[in-house]
């Protein structure tokens, strides 16, 4: 018999939070699991409902969203059984951000409708301000974007109570987005504005990148294109500072466009290369494919189709097509236009046809999955 059991679970749930720490997430489960089972036959419901907790946040960071709902489901059993409602609450609140996490967005609001069924009216508290949140991300996922709209704003409410500025502009550029989903980009401006406002309060970088983003975006939709390049710009400041090279190439992309709309070629071109730079930087065959695609760009910016189109066949076999995508079908239409300028009718025709039929088949595709998570 162990000398000291519930000593040795709680050695063992430190160790977990060590390697939790050091984002050693395979470990840390372990080290949690090993001391769940001696708390499960030395312990308290309280020890086990801890390492539950403890487990489920570890798979949650870790991406593993469906092992993180088995170990809330897990805690809202004991919680449940218990009788503590308030806790009980709060597991159902984890467990429905793992299941959207996972495509279940019907599971997640199922959830989070219970959590909402016990919850009182007038209460008014972080918990209650986050379950709405989460509710407003998952109608958002499903394209319900009237009860999404209902949701950030009961959300935004409760924060305003709570004078949590960091999440009233959360919800601020939760609302903008939706504004922008049903293009009324002016309303949406106006909203990423007064986010952006409070963020540069309290100095929230990647958030404030984030907005900037979004009114780029909100700005080149409505013709704005030189005010959309400055908040780009702005933003790519910040994003080079934290080294984000995804987000980097994204805002870089946007810049590129806005200057080939602008006619500055040029420019266009000095930001494709800084592109090419970043995706052969990865050392991928999807950094390769998109390297050479915009190459094939660069060349039609020359009027050189013949080195385009090289480029933009190379970009499509380094790819491949087996796993038709909106790249091959953007790549298609690319030499479907350089054959459409050489007059070759019949193959232009073939190229456009290809790729009208990949974004028909990913558009189908989408709607089924929304129709199967709703």
């Amino acid at each position: 018999m162990l000398d000291d059991p519930k000593k040795i679970a709680r050695d063992l749930s430190n160790l977990g939070v060590m390697a939790f720490r050091q984002r050693e997430y395979d470990e840390s489960l372990k080290y949690h699991q090993q001391s769940l089972d001696l708390y499960k036959q030395y312990g308290s419901t309280s020890d086990a409902c801890n390492q539950f907790e403890l487990m489920g946040s570890v798979a949650f960071q870790a991406e593993k969203y469906l092992l993180a709902s088995k170990y809330y489901k897990s805690l809202a059993a004991l919680y449940e059984d218990d009788g503590n409602t308030s806790q009980l609450a709060t597991a159902l609140l984890n467990l429905g951000g793992a299941e959207r996490r996972q495509g279940n967005s019907k599971n997640a609001l199922l959830f989070f409708n219970q959590v909402l069924a016990n919850i009182h009216a007038s209460e008014s508290s972080l918990r209650v301000a986050a379950l709405h949140e989460n509710m407003g991300n998952t109608y958002q996922k499903v394209d319900d974007l009237e009860s999404a709209e209902v949701s950030y704003t009961k959300a935004l409410s409760h924060y305003k109570n709570l004078e949590a500025t960091p999440k009233i502009a959360n919800q601020l550029m939760n609302l903008g987005t939706l504004e922008k989903s049903r293009d009324n980009n002016s309303g949406a401006i106006e909203l990423y504005q007064k986010s952006l406002l409070l963020y540069d309060e309290f100095d929230d970088e990647n958030s404030k990148s984030n907005v900037l983003c979004n009114l780029g975006l909100a700005e080149h939709a409505e013709g704005h294109l030189q005010t959309a390049a400055t908040y780009f710009q702005d933003a790519l400041g910040i994003i080079r500072n934290s080294g984000n090279v995804q987000r980097e190439a994204e805002v870089l992309g946007s810049l590129a466009q806005i200057a080939i709309q602008q006619d500055n070629q040029d420019l266009a071109i000095n930001l494709y290369q800084d592109l090419i730079s970043i995706h052969k930087a990865s050392t991928t065959a999807e950094g390769d494919s998109l390297a050479s695609y915009l190459l094939g760009l660069i060349e039609r910016l020359r009027d050189d189709a013949v080195q385009a189109e090289h480029y933009f066949k190379q970009a499509l076999e380094i790819h491949g097509t087996k796993k038709p995508s909106e790249f091959i079908a953007t790549v298609l239409d690319n030499l479907g236009d350089i054959q459409t300028n050489n007059e070759n009718w019949a193959i232009a025709t073939e190229y456009y046809e290809h790729a009208l039929s990949i974004s028909l088949n990913n558009c189908a595709t989408h709607q089924h999955l929304i129709r199967i998570s709703s």
